[in-house]
């Protein structure tokens, strides 16, 4: 049996990241009533490398099917297609920390399956691409990653060692994992499951309430599920923008794309400076607006050149500074980004590597603010 197929409609998946290329990091699959109806009416969709295509059979002859030449050519189609019953295909998600990198808006027809719904009804000021990731602030309804964090102090007077680890680690773990075996160790566990998303501060202190050591981290949000997504591309509405139906009144087949654009999300890096030598005193940061060897260059002055209006710099409290980059985190970004600590007094200069996406973690202070990636940076002696 020969069975000969006709381009009906495709989806193109892009990001401004790759040039307004083909975006790597989502696929599509239709949904189970998609693809019954796919079958129905002598359908079938094929992935390809911009996202995805449909394609019906059109020498089918079936009474009420799409024929190639018969009278019924599209009015099937049309009928269960009008304006009430779209294509519906399943966004899944390959790259785990995408969404970390887009922006994301929360709109579902039904709130239990925490998908994103977008339709090609929505078309931006009547362009080729339906704006995919729209501005906002992420759904307050997705639930709260279950947190695992781990960072270690230590008490130089005592040597003993404290260990906040992973939610359920037994001291026994923590102490088997040490350096050197029999090494006392503290282990603390928290549940921080009830707590908001953003950032927030960690003080260990001794028997005296003394401190030992304090250490920020952050609490982001995560999506339960690893469907990303649903696309619904409706054959004809009577709502629809100009120009995007795939079948006209006379049940004509017009080939058509509906383009998916994703726009790259701005990236900041959160950056805590601190000197090693806990008796050094810096007082002051600035990022210069020029670039130099093509990054960033961050001043910093000595105590007496103090900027007005800044705190003092003393001991190991760090200065916190934020700067944007343009260039999106994603996969293909494996170097990472770099800034130039510059030193007023000798001209000393400083390159700093900042962590690649697949070693920084997603971190968000509130719902819909930029990708942060946190970095300490110790600035070594002049001496040295």
């Amino acid at each position: 049996m020969d069975f000969w197929f006709e381009h009906l409609f495709s989806i193109e998946c892009r990001h401004d990241f790759y040039g307004d290329g083909p975006c790597r990091a989502i696929e599509m699959r239709p949904t189970p009533e998609c693809d019954a109806l796919l079958q129905r009416f002598g359908c079938i969709f094929r992935p390809t490398a911009e996202g995805g295509a449909v394609y019906f059979d059109f020498r089918r002859a079936d009474p009420g099917s799409i024929t190639y030449n018969g009278s019924t050519r599209g009015e099937a189609l049309l009928g269960a297609f009008d304006g009430v019953r779209p294509f519906s295909f399943i966004v899944v998600n390959r790259e785990p920390s995408f969404d970390a990198f887009t922006k994301v808006p929360q709109r579902t027809h039904d709130r239990s399956q925490q998908l994103r719904l977008f339709d090609n009804r929505q078309l931006r000021d009547g362009g080729e691409f339906l704006l995919l990731h729209e501005t906002g602030a992420l759904g307050r309804s997705l639930p709260l990653k279950r947190p695992a964090f781990r960072h270690e102090f230590e008490d130089e007077q005592t040597a003993t060692k404290w260990r906040v680890g992973p939610l359920g680690a037994t001291c026994e773990e923590a102490e088997a994992e040490a350096d050197a075996p029999g090494e006392p160790y503290r282990e603390v566990t928290m549940d921080l499951s009830g707590l908001s998303p953003g950032a927030y501060q960690l003080m260990l202190c001794k028997d005296d309430f003394s401190t030992l050591e304090t250490v920020e981290f952050y609490l982001d949000r995560a999506f339960a599920k690893p469907n990303w997504g649903i696309i619904e591309i409706f054959l004809r509405s009577p709502g629809a923008a100009e120009g995007a139906e795939c079948i006209d009144a006379s049940g004509k087949i017009t080939s058509r794309r509906f383009g998916l654009r994703l726009p790259a999300r701005e990236a900041v890096l959160k950056c805590y400076v601190a000197p090693e030598d806990a008796d050094k005193n810096l007082t002051g940061f600035r990022i210069k607006d020029k670039v130099k060897n093509g990054t960033k260059v961050i001043e910093f002055s000595d105590p007496e050149e103090k900027p007005t209006g800044e705190p003092p710099f003393t001991g190991k409290r760090a200065w916190v500074f934020q700067t944007s980059v343009a260039v999106p985190l994603t996969e293909r970004m494996r170097r990472g980004h770099e800034l130039t600590l510059v030193d007023d007094g000798d001209n000393a200069a400083l390159r700093i590597r900042f962590p690649s996406p697949r070693s920084a973690k997603p971190q968000s202070d509130r719902p819909g603010d930029p990708f942060v990636a946190a970095v300490l940076i110790d600035l070594p002696d002049k001496e040295k």
